[in-house]
């Protein structure tokens, strides 16, 4: 859908995060300047559901909800692109998550119609040494 997620700040040597740093997250839909935006966690991209007639790549479990209402851990996971099409919300890792994996998708909005939708992108927390 031209709609990306990538993590570049906050991770490990080897690419992982751990538990009690940050994760810095980069939103990019170049053509979607200033469009409001949604990113949500789950534990699993598959089998996925429908909303609105397209397909959001992650598993429904009760972490959705909580990635769109828990700014102190997901923070910027709802909000407006810049003008260049891109966003960095955050992942602050509470200490004792090591050792799981999430998926994060994100859906780009124009007025009320989804405009993009990403496909899932996994991050592995490192598990502590």
């Amino acid at each position: 859908d031209g709609s990306t997620i990538t993590a570049f700040a906050g991770t490990h040597a080897d690419g992982t995060p751990t538990p009690g740093s940050t994760v810095t997250l980069r939103i990019s839909s170049p053509d979607a300047a200033r469009a409001a935006y949604v990113m949500a966690a789950s534990f699993a991209p598959s089998p996925g559901f429908v909303w609105r007639g397209r397909h959001i790549p992650l598993l429904v479990h009760p972490l959705i909800p909580l990635s769109l209402i828990t700014p102190s851990i997901f923070e910027g996971f709802t909000g407006a692109l810049d003008p260049s099409g891109e966003a960095y919300p955050r992942l602050h890792l509470p200490p004792g998550t090591g050792g799981i994996r999430i998926f994060l998708a994100v859906l780009v909005m124009k007025g009320a119609t989804i405009h993009a939708v990403s496909k899932p992108f996994g991050l592995t927390i490192r598990a502590p040494e």
